[in-house]
Parts: C-alpha cells; structure tokens; sequence
C-alpha cells in the first residue's frame, strides 16, 4: 500500500517550483558524487508501509500470523496489538515482537519473516518526459533514473541545476543537493547511486532558496519519517 501523500507529490512539487528564481548552476558531478554516494544507507533491508509479515511461534502453531505494515508505520498483532515496525531491518522487527511478547508470555518463542515486500521507488519529476515514482532492486545510477523517466526533455531541461531530495537514516536528517549535471559530464564520471525515496528533480529555470522549500513543503510531503526507526 503506497502512502496517501506520495499521490500528492508531483502536483505539489510542480507547483514549488514554478515560484523559483535564478541561481547559480548546482556543484559540479565530479565533485559531489562522492559526497552523495557516501550517504548511501548501508543497513539490511528496511521495512516500508505495503511489507508483509508473518510471525511464527514454534510451540503455538495456532498463533501463525501474517500481518502488513500499514502506512503509519504500524502493524498489528495478536494478544500485544500495535507496534511501530516501519523503518526497522527485519532483526529489529524481530527484537521488538519477541519483546512484546515475552512482557506478557515469558516463555513464548516467536521468530518474524517477509512474506511480500512492498515495491521500493525512485521520484523522478520536472523536465523528463515520463515523470513518476519508478521501484527498484538494489541501486541504480542518477542517469539511469532519467532513463526511466524518459529521458530529460532536451529543449528545456536544466541538467545544469539538478536536484537530488534524501532523507539520510544514519544522520537522521534530510539533505538536498543541487548538481551540475550537464551532459559534458557524463562520460567516465563515478555515477552517483541513488537509494529508494530517493527524490530527483530536473528543473527548466535555475532553482533559488533550495534549504526553504524542503524545509517547509517537502519535508511533510515526501514519508522518509517511515524510514526511521521509532522508539515508541
């Protein structure tokens, strides 16, 4: 199940950019790339609203369960109600179902698998002609996302003021990049790797007050918080 916000997006992020003004040309590629790549998170797999879980319990058959992570993060399970699961690897899942359940049946196992992972995207928007959410296995490159997408609209694309939205877990915060990605510098450049909720933009003017409209509107719009592991 996709989260009702990431409907909402593209009209949303359409309507910020038409208010941009002029700025200088994003940093160059060959700069930025390995700032960029060594944000990627490293961490085992994490779980999104749309995975299904099944929960086992070796000396209570009857209690097998399959249960979804919902989009507030959340799933429910039997005797114990509600966790919060979205943004934990499945070991930690794990962890906190077993706690769960040993508050209240000590001596109770339980282990915890995927039984259906829900599609893991890309956002790619502004001047490429297929715009939309693309899911991905493993790691793509920031040029293979506009290949996705179509390929940028030659005639108005400003390859040169490229966008790139992440929502770092390790930090714990979202960051923006702005990047010269013209062309000319595409040949024999470390490509930068792009990761799920990754968010793209190729604009057709030049973008001003980048930290402002992230703070104020993609921040709420984008559900990295899903991404993070929740105390609660």
């Amino acid at each position: 199940m996709r989260s009702p916000l990431l409907h909402s997006l593209p009209a949303c992020v359409v309507a910020l950019f038409l208010v941009c003004g002029c700025a200088t040309p994003g940093r160059p590629l060959a700069e930025v790339t390995p700032e960029i790549n060594a944000t990627l998170d490293t961490a085992p797999l994490r779980l999104v609203p749309g995975d299904t879980l099944e929960a086992r319990f070796p000396d209570k058959e009857e209690w097998r369960q399959t249960v979804r992570v919902r989009p507030d993060g959340r799933a429910s399970f039997l005797s114990i109600g509600e966790l919060q699961l979205g943004g934990l690897t499945l070991p930690e899942a794990e962890a906190r179902v077993r706690e769960a359940y040993s508050s209240m049946f000590p001596q109770l196992e339980v282990s915890l698998g995927t039984s259906a992972l829900a599609p893991r995207s890309i956002y790619v928007y502004g001047e490429v002609h297929e715009p939309g959410a693309f899911p991905i296995e493993g790691r793509v490159s920031l040029i293979e996302a506009l290949g996705l997408a179509g390929g940028h609209r030659k005639a108005t694309a400003l390859l040169e003021d490229t966008m790139l939205v992440r929502w770092v877990a390790q930090e714990g915060r979202q960051r923006v990049w702005n990047i010269d990605a013209g062309i000319e510098s595409w040949k024999g450049s470390e490509p930068i790797l792009l990761q799920p909720y990754d968010v793209v933009f190729i604009p057709n003017t030049p973008i001003d007050e980048i930290n402002i409209w992230v703070d104020q509107y993609l921040r709420l719009m984008i559900p990295f918080p899903y991404l993070i592991p929740s105390p609660y």
